[in-house]
């Protein structure tokens, strides 16, 4: 039996210190395991009975999960559908889009083999199975530093047992980055939330912007872009760096809540042969110092205001908040990743110098989630 995981190097965790109703302070890391294989290596057919995740902090197993036979199984099959899905035969524009889904949602597509994957949790020679996209939130007195896998299984009748460990690393802070706009404005679809991008393998750690207004909108009122509080507003860049790709030319959607027609969504995928510029819009990617680059979308057509190759400095205005793309309205979708190429770069945490919550605390990564915070 043969161990492989995605990324295979180490998994990036957002350690939080939360306090008890008994005043005890424990340590919440926060992280995700992209994706997780068992191939079967021998000659046999196999049986896997369990997965078992046992999260260690310093040398000590802090937390364990199991995965009895019925999740194995019921996982096994979510992730021959998921696969089946992503690589099955069609029209040139549903091959683009499937090839990006693949890279979307697992930064390469040489993971998973296609017709050697098992949809239950027994598996033939060669066969392999497994999870995706698992995510854990651990108590414990200190960070989670490594993540130990093993697998239990019958082969012959006889049990047997394989693992793997991977590091569970604390994303350092490698530059002074302010917040990609000013003012208060309101956190939606952020990591550590329920609903977030976290599928996403760039987009781990990205979430959505929205400028508050003043009043609530008419109910059942079709809202025009020019009419919502953060349409137009400045977005910012949140270092020195330079423009290496953006996208100027997709329509904004017409109003709140209304997309552009299928059949143009379409075209514009048939047109660039990548879903991109349909799911991002109009959009800007920087590269810094460091070698991480910060990603901008949905921007209004036109509104761009540097091109590719171009030098900017941090707080230059490189656009303005449009509700171009896969936008259900006008906002700033914000990612920081460890390279340029947005389906094979990985999502990182990117720390802030500027930003505060609602009771005026510092935010240096942005933990809340459908709250204000404000950037001054």
């Amino acid at each position: 039996m043969e161990i492989s995981l995605l990324p295979p190097e180490n998994i990036v965790s957002v350690a939080r210190e939360i306090e008890s109703v008994t005043d005890q302070t424990f340590v919440e890391s926060d992280f995700l395991l992209r994706a997780f294989k068992v191939v079967n290596t021998s000659s046999e057919r196999v049986q896997i009975n369990c997965y078992r995740f046992n999260f260690k902090a310093k040398g000590k197993v802090q937390n364990v999960v199991l995965h009895p036979e019925d999740a194995v199984a019921k996982s096994a099959s979510g992730v021959s559908s998921i696969i089946g899905q992503l690589t099955r035969e069609g029209p040139k524009r549903k091959k683009i889009q499937q090839r990006d889904n693949f890279h979307r949602l697992m930064g390469t597509d040489a993971f998973w083999v296609a017709n050697q994957v098992s949809s239950s949790n027994i598996l033939s020679p060669q066969q392999e199975t497994g999870l995706l996209s698992k995510r854990f939130r651990v108590l414990a007195d200190a960070p989670i530093d490594e993540l130990l896998i093993e697998v239990d299984y019958m082969e012959n009748g006889k049990p047997g047992q394989t693992s793997v460990t991977i590091p569970v690393m604390k994303k350092e802070k490698r530059e002074d980055y302010i917040f990609p706009v000013k003012g208060q404005w309101l956190v939606t679809w952020n990591w550590v939330g329920l609903d977030s991008h976290r599928e996403a393998y760039s987009q781990e750690f990205a979430f959505d912007l929205i400028k508050m207004g003043e009043g609530p909108l008419e109910e059942g009122a079709e809202t025009l872009n020019s009419e919502d509080p953060c349409y137009g507003e400045d977005i910012l860049a949140i270092a020195d760096g330079r423009v290496t790709s953006c996208f100027d030319g997709i329509p904004d959607n017409p109003a709140v809540g209304v997309h552009l027609p299928v059949e143009q969504i379409r075209e514009i995928i048939d047109t660039y042969e990548s879903s991109l510029p349909a799911g991002a819009g109009n959009h800007v990617v920087l590269q810094h110092s460091s070698g991480e680059c910060s990603f901008y979308a949905h921007m209004i057509p036109g509104s761009l205001m540097v091109k590719e190759g171009d030098k900017v400095k941090q707080g230059q205005v490189i656009g303005r908040v449009g509700n171009s793309g896969n936008s259900d309205g006008p906002h700033l979708h914000f990612h920081l990743m460890d390279g340029p190429d947005y389906f094979t770069s990985r999502g990182l945490p990117c720390h802030f110098t500027n930003v505060r919550n609602l009771y005026g605390e510092s935010l240096e990564i942005v933990d809340v989630d459908n709250s204000p915070v404000w950037a001054e």
